[in-house]
């Protein structure tokens, strides 16, 4: 019974390795802008926050669909 808990305490250890350097490789603000244009977010916030009724142009509701599709 023992040894079993000395397994799962080891692939617990080696499963919070791979979390941690995943965590510290992993490039947040890359991944959120990738294929987007300077702007994109910003007009997206405004829309949902409602300062901005006219909306999104074709061309920046193009791009965040396809960044969100992506996911």
């Amino acid at each position: 019974m023992i040894e079993s808990e000395y397994v799962y305490l080891a692939c617990g250890f080696v499963l919070l390795a791979i979390i941690v350097n995943l965590a510290i490789r992993f490039d947040a603000q890359n991944w959120i802008t990738r294929g987007l244009r300077r702007g994109d977010l910003y007009a997206l916030v405004d829309v949902a926050s409602g300062l901005r009724p006219d909306g999104l142009t074709r061309d920046q509701a193009v791009r965040l669909l396809e960044h969100f599709h992506e996911w």
